[in-house]
């Protein structure tokens, strides 16, 4: 829990980075002139607009409907869908953003505005007008070309592209729609050569035809015109208003509380706290700040209620409550989000900001949960008794949910980074870089996990048997990603990386189906060959299989037992595996019984206590029978010294030192001193 948690503290920086980086970007589809109502020759002034007079305005709406009455007597109505009517009904009912040529992409951005405009300014932001306030944001967004904006931040983007661009054209009086082509004019130009942009009366404003996606063939405004919006109607927010009925559009649209927030308590909240920041009120920064600090408390709760709960529950019981904390992260970061988007009405930068470190906290939180899963699965099978946990199969079923999760995990993430807005090109491109930098430094980790699954698809072993592998002689204890763990009969532990074991010989002492025993009794060279014989015949009669009475314990302990005899030697008669003695060799010194038998089951320790029982008994027996085992003997033989000539032969002595064999040895090492002659000096 500790690792994802450090990775969504790392993620929250990530994603704040990548919102203030998106944020800079304007489409790129442009390079001129700063964006805004005005063009190189200077300001563009509703004087110097040609226009044909104030009481034409009704042209701009074309055929779609009838002039607007402002004033509130007359406007055309908007429908909202049935849902029990037909197709046809629902296309007959619906006045669509109609964007078959530039010319009704604009007279449909000025019907739906002015719909949305008088309903926002008349009632607000109530749960009695949402659906139909919806529904109209919906027609409006589907106005601008969005492919490159993050698919959850295009309702937000469109909807304020709309707002600032609507309150900007107020500032003007409108000519005739007709100065812009219908849909066969426009494809004649674009035949003609033209590129498929058209600006607006001249202004920056543009609509472009639409040549892939989900509106491909349609006439939308530009991605230029959505992301500069806002600065077109800064640079003409000094004019006067031509329609006073918009002036308050942008007020109530981006500091009205959503029904959410009552009304009454914006109200009662001092002055100071209406105060412009980055284009928000200081409520709006206030809100933001206590939900989202209840939201972490929340989390902190719940995590420490976890620890506390886990520990007095089972291991899997204990994982699997840790994955309610990833679920109320992502449940929280998409509450928040929706009320800052609905209710809130956060724009700008501020919006952009807090929607990457929701969704990047969502994003983590569901890898996380992912990742955190794939265990807990793990943990679930393991309860199952048929499964071993120290087998092969399960490190392979452990292996194969660990891969699994990760594959989920980073599909999920790829999907999450596109929906925020990151291109799958770039993603992707990120990812092979870094993979092929990874790759290049991690050769050795890699080659050993392949090793690793090699050696738990082959599986020469398993967990817990004995193994020799390069020298090693031991126990498996582990087979990780990267080495196997071989406890050695010593008691140290040895890591062999996977890589090394999957190509070395590997003796799996475990699968012996018994333990084989192969000895030599040395008998002299003098034994006769009766005695020879004999001896064969004794240690095949202690081999033998025969009966014995039980003992008095083992009746205590299980009465049914006194009328069957215990069977001796039965673990080394086994079908196929008979004891083999013969006479085979003559040795140097000695004449050589050669004894071979297998016991079972391969049991070592129960091994040992047979072989022990049998080599006394063979001693016994022998004493017995008078036959003795031969000593490894060695004959020196000292030749080319007359001085000390070699005698063979045994003697009984009395004990006198000068009788003993090397008496004469000892006086030869050391001759006696003459004494000195007369008249010298001592």
């Amino acid at each position: 829990m500790r690792r994802w948690l450090c990775g969504l503290t790392v993620g929250l920086a990530i994603c704040a980075v990548a919102a203030y980086a998106g944020e800079d970007g304007s489409g790129g589809q442009h390079v001129g002139d700063t964006p805004g109502l005005e063009q190189p020759g200077g300001e563009v002034s509703a004087s110097q607009v040609p226009v044909e007079q104030p009481a034409k305005v009704e042209s701009a709406y074309g055929d779609m409907a009838e002039p607007e009455d402002f004033s509130g007597n007359r406007r055309p109505v908007i429908s909202i869908p049935s849902q029990r009517g037909s197709i046809r009904d629902y296309q007959k009912t619906v006045n669509f953003a109609r964007l078959s040529s530039p010319r009704r992409t604009w007279e449909s951005m000025l019907r739906l505005m002015d719909e949305y405009s008088q309903e926002v300014q008349e009632n607000g932001f109530t749960y009695a007008n949402h659906a139909r306030l919806v529904y109209l944001e919906e027609q409006i967004v589907n106005l601008f070309d969005l492919r490159e904006v993050a698919p959850s931040l295009r309702s937000d983007v469109g909807m304020e592209a709309a707002v600032y661009l609507r309150d900007a054209i107020a500032h003007f009086d409108l000519p005739p729609s007709d100065t812009l082509p219908d849909r066969t004019e426009a494809f004649k130009e674009m035949k003609d050569g033209f590129p498929g942009i058209w600006n607006v009366y001249g202004s920056p404003i543009e609509i472009s035809y639409i040549d892939s996606g989900e509106f491909k063939g349609r006439f939308q405004f530009s991605l230029y015109t959505a992301l500069n919006a806002r600065t077109m109607a800064q640079r003409v927010e000094h004019h006067t208003y031509v329609y006073p009925e918009f002036a308050g559009l942008r007020e109530a649209y981006f500091n009205t509380p959503g029904p959410g927030i009552p009304d009454v308590l914006i109200d009662s909240l001092p002055g100071w706290m209406r105060r412009d920041l980055w284009g928000m009120r200081l409520w709006q920064f206030s809100i933001v700040l206590i939900l989202t600090l209840g939201a972490v408390l929340l989390v902190l709760a719940l995590k420490r209620l976890l620890r506390a709960c886990s520990q007095r529950l089972p291991r899997a019981v204990g994982s699997a409550l840790w994955l309610l904390l990833p679920l109320l992260i992502i449940y929280l970061a998409g509450k928040l989000n929706w009320f800052f988007s609905e209710h809130v009405f956060l724009t700008g930068k501020v919006l952009r900001i807090v929607h990457y470190v929701e969704e990047g906290v969502a994003l983590l939180s569901l890898v996380a949960m992912i990742l955190v899963g794939g265990g807990v699965l793990m943990e679930i099978i393991f309860l199952a008794p048929r499964f071993d946990k120290k087998g092969v199969n399960s490190y392979l079923i452990r292996f194969g949910l660990r891969l699994a999760s990760i594959v989920v995990a980073a599909v999920v993430l790829l999907e999450g980074l596109q929906r925020m807005g990151f291109t799958l090109a770039t993603v992707l491109a990120g990812a092979g870089v870094t993979g092929l930098a990874v790759a290049l430094a991690a050769q050795e980790s890699l080659r050993n996990i392949f090793g690793s699954i090699m050696l738990l698809l082959d599986k020469p072993f398993k967990i817990g048997q004995r193994v020799k592998v390069r020298g090693h002689d031991g126990f498996v204890e582990e087979i990780g990603l990267r080495s196997t763990k071989i406890r050695q009969l010593d008691g140290h532990l040895a890591c062999l990386p996977n890589e090394d074991v999957a190509r070395a010989d590997i003796e799996n002492i475990s699968e012996r189906p018994f333990i084989r025993r192969m000895m030599n009794l040395a008998l002299p060279l003098d034994t006769p060959s009766d005695k020879v014989e004999e001896a064969v015949q004794i240690v095949r009669d202690l081999l033998a299989v025969h009966e014995v009475p039980r003992t008095e314990v083992e009746i205590a302990a299980n009465p049914e037992l006194e009328d069957r005899p215990r069977l001796v030697n039965e673990e080394i008669n086994q079908p196929g595996y008979p004891p083999r003695i013969f006479f085979n060799e003559f040795n140097p010194a000695s004449l050589n019984l050669l004894v071979i038998y297998w016991f079972h089951p391969p049991q070592y320790w129960d091994y040992l206590e047979h072989t022990q029982r049998i080599n006394r008994e063979i001693m016994s027996r022998f004493e017995e029978a008078g036959l003795r085992l031969a000593l490894p003997a060695q004959r020196l033989q000292l030749a080319g010294d007359p001085s000390r000539p070699l005698e063979i032969g045994s003697r009984e002595v009395n004990g006198d030192e000068d009788d003993l064999p090397l008496a004469g040895l000892r006086e030869a090492e050391s001759p006696r001193r003459e004494p000195p002659a007369s008249g010298s000096k001592s």
